[in-house]
């Protein structure tokens, strides 16, 4: 199914993937590698997270139609498949609208809680 959804992308180490504020476009999925999620914070590099194989990123962004609210920068070489704006709504159009509501809400709620 993934195939059906992506193209891939090798980042360097230290190349940023997305940055806090950017309009969003895709989502993305780990292949292989390690990012760094990030946000500044008073002037400083706050770390929320590190992510591996497996694990998806900027999602949040495309469900709310919102800017970024994090950067993600490769620590090492990464492949990520990239998931577009496009593929996602068709995929949530698929889901019951009771499920569409629910990941919105889930979403807002998280947003409020990273501020």
């Amino acid at each position: 199914m993934i195939s059906d959804l992506h193209d891939r992308h090798l980042y360097q180490a230290g190349e940023d993937i997305i940055l806090e504020g950017q309009e969003a476009r895709h989502l993305f999925i780990i292949e292989s590698g390690t990012v760094e999620v990030w946000k500044q914070s008073e002037g400083n590099k706050k770390i929320i997270a590190k992510l591996g194989a497996g694990r998806i990123f900027g999602e949040m962004a495309l469900i709310d139609q919102s800017p970024r609210m994090a950067s993600v920068t490769a620590i090492d070489n990464t492949v990520c498949i990239r998931v577009s704006e496009i593929k996602l709504r068709e995929a949530l159009d698929a889901c019951p609208p009771f499920v569409k509501a629910l990941i919105k809400i889930l979403v807002s709620n998280l947003r409020t809680v990273q501020k």
